[in-house]
């Protein structure tokens, strides 16, 4: 794989993506089924990952004597 002509080695890549913001157009070289294609891209923000956990139905008299509420 490269980028932007650049070859990126194993365990490189995050290094080599801190050189660009958010928006920049990047070209991805990358071989697929022996055949050498390249792809712009631009690149995004990593989302925030955000997690919600909900209780089952019933659980919540349960959550709250574990809670001592």
């Amino acid at each position: 794989m490269a980028l932007d002509g650049l070859r990126v080695a194993p365990g490189q890549l995050d290094k080599l993506l801190a050189r660009y913001r958010t928006g920049d157009r990047i070209e991805l070289h990358a071989f697929r089924r022996d055949e050498l294609q390249a792809r712009p891209v631009t690149l995004a923000r990593e989302p925030a990952a955000q997690f919600k956990v909900k209780l089952e139905s019933g659980r919540h008299a349960a959550r709250s004597r574990w809670l001592g509420q």
